[in-house]
């Protein structure tokens, strides 16, 4: 009993004390559900007070959403937008291009200032300077046409020494002639003009002191190299002549070479008259070459010429020059620099774009060259029997030869020419007057390739109808003057024609070529046709007729007309955008 009631004690005692600790538990227990409950209500409020900002933002943007006016509008004020954004950038565009233009607009060319002083007191003196060349020209060709025979009363000349007598000259000149071309295009017109008159002369003065033929031969071939830098005289011109001007100027040049002719002949009937001595006759044909050496000083450069060489100084400076004697002012802003190229390389003469143009002008150059020679060969026999169909033995008595051995081998009679000699001399020049002033009045009229493929096709007409075997002398002499007035024209005309169809970088270069081409056709006529003209007149003069047909086929496939357009600086000028 004791031990149950110690127990029942124990659990007494012990009842009020789980009790309490139950209490406790649960006071904990409560404690710390508040706890949670405390630390979970900030949670809880930021949850939702985040719920509520996005449900407030939602509401904000769905809010903000346009309404379908508001859409309107806004497309509307965006392509307004758009509109003046482009409108902004054509503006910027504009005036970009408007400075460019602007910039286009300050610069001249060449032309510009050329043709604004038209043919002018400029154009006029150097016309004149340059027609001086010219004079020395004429001295030194038509002389040998007549030389050998002052030459058989001193010395025993064959005929074949006074055929390559005159070959020689136009052998020198084929080399000469591109030489000083490329001389001019490298170092500049001026002086190329200025050497070739300086050995003109000297070779011409010095041919007089030969003691025998065949020093005669060589000092006239190098004479023959000289002569060839004359023609630069119609570059220079030919770059300062205004492009509606340049075809009738041009061919004022020509007056110079046919009064030269004149001149000399006149010269020499007076000289031989008096004096007859040929060796003060070489040097009084030799004083116009000193002369253009002598007035080197006044002969202005090719603004051109400095232009394409970077000179661009000194390019203005001779426009100035010329503004200043034309009465002309400059233009505003700065003259405009081509691309620099390489000047006077013969090889760039087959480039693309001018390929055609060189072969056929040099065909062109051999056949008028060719032919005018021709014709002046066979010019003795038509003047003195009427025709030129005529007997071995006719022909033969025209030229003193004799058939006891074949006429090149045969010797040159000394003989004194009479005054009708020297008058049919005379009028056969004046015979190509008529022709330059018919030329001079048709080339403002008529395209260039025309009127050369035109008297090309009326020189052949001419040459066949010399066949005619005809009784009237006046028909004969006709034919005759036209077709050499016809030619000495024509021969012009390539001259204008080569230093318009070619750029300055390679300009003189072309016209020396085609000169040379021409010199190789004069070479050739002495030889060719000198011995055919007394066995078979017949033969010779298809041969010429031929020669000249082929020429007015080749003028005719010209690729460019050059009239009245101006000078083009380098050969990518010719080159056409794609």
């Amino acid at each position: 009993m004791v031990k149950d009631t110690k127990t029942d004690d124990s659990e007494d005692t012990n009842g009020p004390r789980n009790k309490e600790k139950s209490n406790a538990n649960s006071k904990e227990k409560e404690s710390i559900t508040e706890n949670k409950n405390l630390n979970s209500q900030p949670v809880a409020d930021e949850k939702a007070k985040s719920s509520d900002e996005h449900t407030a933002a939602r509401n904000k943007i769905t809010d903000s959403w346009p309404t379908e006016d508001e859409k309107i509008k806004l497309e509307s004020d965006t392509e307004s937008l758009k509109v003046d954004i482009l409108s902004s950038d054509e503006s910027v565009a504009k005036k970009v291009s408007d400075s460019f233009q602007n910039e286009e607009n300050s610069r001249y060319y060449i032309d510009d200032v050329v043709n604004k002083g038209g043919y002018g007191k400029f154009q006029k003196l150097l016309t004149f300077l340059a027609g001086l060349g010219w004079f020395a020209d004429a001295f030194e060709i038509v002389i040998l046409s007549y030389l050998g025979d002052f030459l058989a009363c001193e010395w025993t000349i064959y005929r074949w020494e006074n055929a390559t007598l005159t070959s020689m000259v136009f052998m020198g000149m084929m080399v000469g002639s591109p030489s000083f071309g490329v001389i001019a295009d490298i170092y500049g017109r001026k002086i190329s003009l200025g050497l070739s008159a300086l050995l003109l002369f000297s070779f011409g003065a010095g041919s007089t002191l030969s003691p025998n033929i065949e020093t005669l031969i060589i000092v006239r071939g190098l004479m023959g190299i000289s002569l060839g830098g004359v023609a630069q005289g119609v570059t220079l011109c030919c770059e300062y002549y205004p492009a509606a001007d340049r075809g009738i100027a041009g061919f004022y040049l020509t007056y110079y070479w046919a009064t030269g002719t004149m001149l000399l002949i006149l010269g020499t009937w007076g000289m031989m008259k008096t004096v007859n001595n040929w060796r003060w006759l070489l040097f009084g044909a030799s004083l116009p070459a000193l002369t253009v050496f002598l007035a080197y000083k006044w002969y202005p450069e090719s603004a051109r010429y400095y232009l394409v060489s970077q000179q661009h100084e000194k390019a203005v400076k001779q426009l100035e020059q010329l503004a200043r004697l034309n009465n002309i002012e400059m233009p505003k802003g700065d003259l405009k620099l081509p691309e620099e190229e390489a000047r006077g390389r013969i090889w760039d003469l087959f480039k693309p774009e001018l390929r055609v143009s060189t072969l056929l002008m040099w065909y062109l150059w051999f056949a008028i060259a060719f032919t005018y020679y021709a014709f002046a060969l066979i010019a003795p026999i038509i003047i003195k029997n009427g025709k030129l169909r005529v007997t071995k033995e006719q022909a033969s008595k025209t030229f003193n030869f004799n058939h006891t051995s074949s006429f090149l081998e045969s010797k040159i009679p000394c003989r004194e020419f009479t005054q009708m000699d020297y008058i049919d001399l005379l009028w056969t020049s004046a015979a190509e007057f008529p022709g330059l002033l018919v030329f001079t009045f048709l080339i403002k009229f008529l395209n260039r390739k025309t009127l050369l493929w035109g008297s090309c096709l009326l020189t052949t007409l001419a040459t066949f109808l010399l066949l005619v075997d005809t009784n009237h002398r006046i028909v004969s002499n006709l034919l005759l003057f036209f077709g050499r007035a016809n030619l000495i024209a024509l021969y012009q005309l390539l001259f204008i024609m080569t230093t318009e169809a070619f750029p300055t970088t390679l300009r003189a270069i072309a016209l020396g070529s085609g000169s040379g081409l021409s010199n190789f056709g004069g070479a050739v006529v002495p030889f060719a046709a000198q011995f055919l003209v007394i066995s078979e007149p017949v033969t010779t003069v298809c041969i010429i007729g031929f020669v000249i047909f082929l020429a007015a086929v080749f003028a005719f496939l010209l690729p460019q007309e050059t009239k009245d357009i101006n000078l083009k600086e380098t050969s990518k000028d010719y080159i056409k955008p794609q």
